[in-house]
């Protein structure tokens, strides 16, 4: 059953969240049975499971199973230490991976829409309702490259898609068309930052559809250099439970 599957579910998850965090390509990420080869930098990330806690519960099919699980996840950010100012990537990345893993981001628990399938990628992300202007509700995107978020206004005449910070705005999509929430706009007009193609949205994001993860604390940070790699290796506590339909 794919639903006892728990490293590959868990791990799989960590990467889509932390790449849209760190704006490193999926691609720069290894979990733990990868077998892809490896480039500089990047980012490995391994879920080890450490045993079940009692009682048993019941689940829909009327059995008891163990279903609360503790996990060690440990996050790997691996740069090329013998190449000058790598180490100023390094401790991006690092940040940012803390930030991604923080209670309150979205990383394990879903985001209220996500849009998938954009020419930029710092779009395709989740997305949480932040408040409401002009009578629509706006939206931050809860994870995102560096500080800096995408976010999706209603302006009172059109959507607009866009990263604005005290120094810069940054515009991707836009539509006039009246629609009550972004995922119900048809047409998307193609910005300034903006590339082809355009987003597409979906309610809702569940990430680990078989999984309730209750528990995340970190537990430490380790460094070392092994040859010339730069090893930073973040490790997390992990409490999760396994939804009683996923049996």
């Amino acid at each position: 059953m794919q639903a006892f599957d728990f490293e590959t579910n868990i791990e799989e998850t960590s990467i889509d969240f932390l790449s849209q965090a760190t704006g490193l390509s999926v691609n720069s990420f290894y979990a733990s049975l990868g077998q892809e080869t490896f480039v500089s930098p990047r980012i490995s990330v391994r879920c080890e499971i450490q045993g079940a806690d009692d009682p048993p519960t019941k689940n829909d099919s009327g059995d008891f199973e163990y279903s609360q699980f503790n996990a060690s996840f440990s996050i790997s950010i691996i740069s090329d230490a013998s190449i000058d100012a790598t180490q100023v990537d390094h401790r991006a990345y690092r940040t940012e991976a803390r930030k991604a893993m923080l209670l309150n981001s979205a990383n394990w628990s879903g985001a209220d829409i996500s849009a998938n399938g954009s020419g930029a990628s710092a779009v395709n992300a989740g997305f949480n309702v932040t408040g409401v202007d002009h009578g629509k509700d706006e939206y931050r995107s809860a994870n995102g490259a560096g500080s800096k978020r995408v976010q999706i206004r209603w302006s009172g005449t059109q959507w607009d898609i866009f990263i604005e910070d005290d120094e810069s705005l940054q515009a991707f999509y836009s539509s006039t068309e009246d629609a009550l929430t972004p995922d119900l706009v048809t047409t998307w007009t193609i910005e300034a930052d903006g590339s082809s193609p355009t987003p597409s949205f979906t309610t809702g994001w569940n990430p680990l559809p078989y999984y309730e993860v209750k528990y995340v604390k970190p537990a430490g940070t380790d460094f070392e250099v092994d040859g010339d790699l730069a090893i930073s290796t973040l490790t997390y506590d992990m409490k999760f439970t396994i939804n009683p339909s996923a049996y």
